[in-house]
């Protein structure tokens, strides 16, 4: 939908730059299909995004619950903040939410009748870092069994950001002596979730 013809061809300059070059890349038609359905849940759920201002929001209230209820983490485990995003498995993204909390990175993807669901400590996580990878700058996610990678986040840096500040606040808490680490003095309050 658009009101101009400059609109139009804008959205199609995007669909020429961004989602073209993927679907080249892959074979089966099934998978063309699975890729284009979950680019237009991740652009409807980045619309969604943009709306949220408050960080105790209705929405962010309810994503506490679902993280909650997805993951097995301890009941008193703070959410930080959550993201849209793919998570790469094979060559077809599956598109899904990043949820961070203090102590875990997680991922769930619910897309024709699959799941995924991730779930890592940030003690756990070896290595992070931002690469070119499936046409699209990813975030990687290295343990020691296992590499993670991530993709087509509205914003890249903000997401890396806090995904890096969790991982030192984890390794520091881990090092701490005797429960002396306080988290207020390496990770501030959020005031906003974007």
């Amino acid at each position: 939908e658009a009101d101009t013809r400059e609109e139009i061809e804008e959205h199609w300059k995007w669909i020429e730059e961004y989602l073209m070059p993927t679907l080249g890349g892959i074979d089966a038609g099934i998978d063309v299909t699975d890729y284009v359905e979950c680019k237009i849940k991740s652009l409807c759920a980045q619309v969604d995004e943009a709306e949220i201002d408050d960080f105790e929001s209705e929405k962010f209230k309810n994503a506490i619950k679902k993280f909650h209820k997805l993951f097995n983490v301890p009941v008193d485990e703070k959410l930080v903040t959550y993201y849209s995003c793919s998570y790469w498995r094979g060559r077809v993204p599956r598109q899904g939410w990043l949820y961070l909390s203090v102590n875990y990175l997680c991922f769930y993807s619910y897309l024709l009748g699959k799941d995924i669901t991730i779930v890592l400590k940030f003690t756990d996580i070896t290595s992070l870092e931002r690469v070119q990878a499936y046409l699209s700058e990813t975030i990687r996610v290295g343990t020691r069994f296992h590499v993670h990678d991530f993709s087509m986040f509205r914003n890249i840096e903000e997401t890396y950001q806090m995904m890096e500040q969790l991982a030192n606040f984890a390794a520091k808490k881990l090092l701490s002596e005797k429960g002396a680490f306080r988290e207020e003095e390496y990770f501030p309050a959020v005031t906003k979730y974007v």
